[in-house]
């Protein structure tokens, strides 16, 4: 397969930031040239229909073609990807259980949980970065403000207007939200959309 061909076809379809991690390597004594020789099973540890899944598909199609095997895609959705991440370190290592990850999963669950059932470093190996997330800011075109710094002058400017919502507590763009309250350094609080309406508080500048 192609890098460039699929990094693209990916970017088009979406953008995401994930990894591809293979429960550590293939037996030592299974020859590559072996490999594979039966249907590889793909998880994806959110929900079907949304972005990672639709990513996840995708990147199976093209391996299956390449890899002239069935792909078969399945969702192990909950815990902040913890659920799904547990079943891949679990599974055999010979290469035939792949992980459609997302940095929060990788990067920020160690940080954000003292226990976790699973250990990015020792359970993965890391196979190829599929595509990458930009964090695009949008504002209501009634602020007057045009940058980020103008933004942030007029949340100083008033207090108790600012509200900021997240798909899931935990993850990047949650965490993105509460950098950019500290970079304002304000303490009001707004509401925070966690894993149900109002579930959660926090603050935002």
């Amino acid at each position: 397969m192609g890098a460039n061909g699929m990094n693209s076809r990916a970017r088009l379809a979406l953008i995401f930031c994930l990894g591809i991690a293979a429960a550590i390597a293939a037996a030592p004594h299974t020859r590559a040239a072996e490999f594979p020789t039966r249907p590889i099973k793909l998880v994806v540890p959110y929900a079907a229909g949304g972005p990672t899944d639709v990513l996840g598909r995708l990147v199976g199609e093209f391996l299956g073609r390449d890899l002239k095997q069935p792909v078969i895609v399945e969702n192990k959705a909950g815990a902040q990807g913890a659920i799904g991440a547990e079943a891949v370190a679990r599974s055999e290592p010979d290469g035939y259980t792949l992980f459609v990850t997302a940095a929060s999963i990788i990067v920020l669950n160690p940080i954000l949980y003292k226990k976790l059932s699973y250990d990015p470093v020792r359970d993965f190996r890391m196979l190829a970065l599929v595509t990458d997330l930009p964090v695009v800011m949008e504002i209501n075109p009634s602020v007057p403000a045009r940058t980020v710094a103008e933004f942030v002058a007029w949340a100083k400017q008033n207090p108790g207007k600012v509200n900021f919502g997240s798909a899931g507590t935990g993850g990047t763009i949650h965490l993105a939200g509460e950098m950019f309250k500290q970079m304002a350094n304000r303490d009001d609080p707004c509401s925070l959309q966690g894993g149900r309406p109002g579930a959660d508080r926090s603050d935002l500048g």
